[in-house]
């Protein structure tokens, strides 16, 4: 018998938080968050004809195998566990998700693996792994953490700032600040994170600089995670006080329902109060007659022709009007005005 000893892929991840002066953040709590997410490996998606599919992969291992039609294991297929070919007995219904758990084996190398399907959520903070306060030099410590990706937030605790003026010693207390931070761990990691204490004021207006309210305002670092989130008051703006945030660029997104309505890359470290504007337009309506004759007074209709299901999937309305967006009359050219339009399809009635 023979004993071997398997290194798994876990490591010690060693951080120190100082502030944009460099000096150490002591005693703060540190969040170790998971933003992998892993889950069975997806097979495809069924139209209500389509019977045949394909697991991923080949040399599948028996007695492995679960496969699951929107979640719920089922039985209802035969498998060819050497090409992978799955084929039910009766076709999944449309839109059916289909998923499946099993393992794999590689000819070549003789490797055994799992199949899944790994994401990395960027929307939302993942379960909670650790938790630690830094000691006095800023520092703290995670032992045998698993490669990926995490999130780090930073809780910091009431401070005494200690300043001279005319050589006289001046106490002034900061809030407690918090922020979040994300970091990759694919080795040992030793870092310092430098987080800027800032304030963030951010005011959205269209293109007449009026304010745009209730907007879901979306702030995220230049991976695409989502670290602040909050939605515009009545004179169009947000403020995140005592936040921690690094030196770099982030991009600012405002959407109103699942339409984007504007985008900015801002430095976020800069305290002064933000002012941005929105993708809207004007537009003039010109009534005439076959004769070319203005028409006055008439009533004109303007309709959204745009149905938005999430910021990338919308649908376009050609078969009717959508939804009524305005009305106004003409003046006497037969001239009607529309201010601050969202960018986008619209039809107009007469």
């Amino acid at each position: 018998n023979e004993n071997f000893t398997i290194r798994t892929w876990s490591y010690d991840l060693n951080l120190t938080l100082v502030d944009d002066l460099g000096k150490p953040l002591t005693n703060h709590t540190v969040l170790l968050q998971d933003q992998i997410f892993q889950k069975s490996f997806t097979v495809g998606t069924g139209n209500g004809t389509r019977t045949t599919f394909y697991m991923g992969h080949s040399h599948i291992i028996k007695g492995t195998v679960k496969v699951y039609l929107d979640g719920v294991l089922t039985k209802n297929y035969i498998l060819d566990y050497v090409t992978g070919q799955l084929i039910f007995n009766s076709p999944p219904s449309n839109g059916t998700e289909i998923t499946a758990d099993y393992s794999y084996w590689i000819p070549t190398t003789g490797e055994i693996k799992r199949a899944l399907s790994t994401t990395v959520r960027t929307e939302e903070a993942g379960p909670l792994v650790a938790k630690a306060e830094t000691d006095e030099n800023g520092t703290v410590s995670f032992h045998n953490v698993w490669n990926g990706t995490y999130r780090l937030t930073v809780l910091g605790k009431e401070r005494w700032l200690e300043q001279y003026v005319l050589g006289e010693k001046i106490l002034t207390r900061l809030e407690p600040a918090e922020g979040d931070f994300i970091i990759k761990v694919q080795g040992p990691t030793n870092t310092t994170i430098k987080c800027v204490r800032s304030d963030m004021t951010l005011q959205f207006v269209t293109k007449s600089q009026i304010p745009v309210r209730n907007a879901t305002v979306e702030v995220r670092n230049k991976e695409g995670h989502l670290l602040y989130k909050d939605q515009t008051n009545s004179t169009g703006f947000i403020q995140r006080k005592n936040i921690y945030v690094t030196n770099e660029l982030y991009t600012v997104s405002a959407r109103i329902g699942e339409r984007i309505i504007g985008r900015e890359v801002i430095n976020v470290t800069k305290f002064k109060p933000l002012t941005i504007k929105c993708w809207t337009n004007n537009l003039t309506v010109t009534s005439l007659d076959r004769e070319g004759n203005p028409l006055p007074n008439h009533l004109v209709f303007l309709y959204d022709q745009l149905v938005f299901h999430s910021p990338e999937n919308f649908t376009l309305i050609t078969g009717h009007a959508g939804s009524l967006v305005n009305l106004t009359w003409t003046d006497e050219n037969g001239t009607a005005y529309f201010k601050d339009l969202w960018n986008g399809t619209y039809q107009v009635r007469v």
